[in-house]
């Protein structure tokens, strides 16, 4: 006589989707889980979300999926997890993901700048200081954000419309940009007067 051991009962788990589109990833934990032990699931359809979908083959944890937030609020996808072991089923046990939606990034760029070359000067000196600062908001509050630009290693910029793009990046990946605009004007000539008095242009 073989006596089976069954899959015992699971603790209830949340987990969280930071960066929408992404996989959430749970290893379920209880108390002595019979080695071997797979899951079966089906889960509450969410209008809003793509990627959700039962599993009625068991398979082994971790339990995964991809999922996608397709509107402006976050959004919680519900499973129903049952574990299987030697073909015994256990008792149920519930996953709740929630997944935050896509943000808003806003990008504000330092004003444009206007100067005009120095006599001699084939190109205009402006340290990164000059250019200003940014300003940014991101919808989900998130704080670590990157804000980069392209300005000119050297620093110089030649004559004409030289345009700067600044690019913010939050940790999940998403972008916006805009553009600030440096113009550097060539200085008219000097008037030349003789020794009579005659200005020549």
């Amino acid at each position: 006589l073989t006596i089976k051991p069954s899959a015992l009962a699971m603790d209830d788990k949340t987990d969280y989707i930071r960066c929408n589109g992404s996989a959430f990833s749970v290893t379920p934990t209880g108390t002595d889980i019979p080695e071997g032990t797979l899951y079966i699931w089906t889960v509450e359809d969410n209008a809003n979300v793509t990627g959700q979908s039962a599993q009625t083959t068991p398979v082994a944890a971790p339990i995964s999926q991809a999922l996608t937030n397709n509107i402006n609020t976050k959004q919680t996808v519900v499973y129903h997890i049952i574990p299987v072991t030697d073909g015994c089923m256990g008792d149920e046990f519930t996953i709740s993901v929630d997944v935050e939606p896509t943000p808003e990034l806003t990008l504000n760029c330092p004003g444009d700048i206007t100067r005009t070359l120095e006599f001699g000067s084939c190109a205009l000196l402006l340290e990164p200081e000059d250019l200003g600062t940014p300003t940014w908001a991101h919808s989900l509050g998130w704080t670590l954000i990157d804000v980069t630009n392209d300005a000119p290693e050297d620093n110089m910029y030649p004559e004409g419309d030289n345009v700067i793009t600044w690019t913010m990046t939050d940790s999940c990946g998403n972008t916006e940009t805009c553009e600030q605009h440096v113009f550097v004007i060539f200085p008219d000539c000097p008037n030349a007067v003789d020794y009579e008095g005659n200005v020549y242009h």
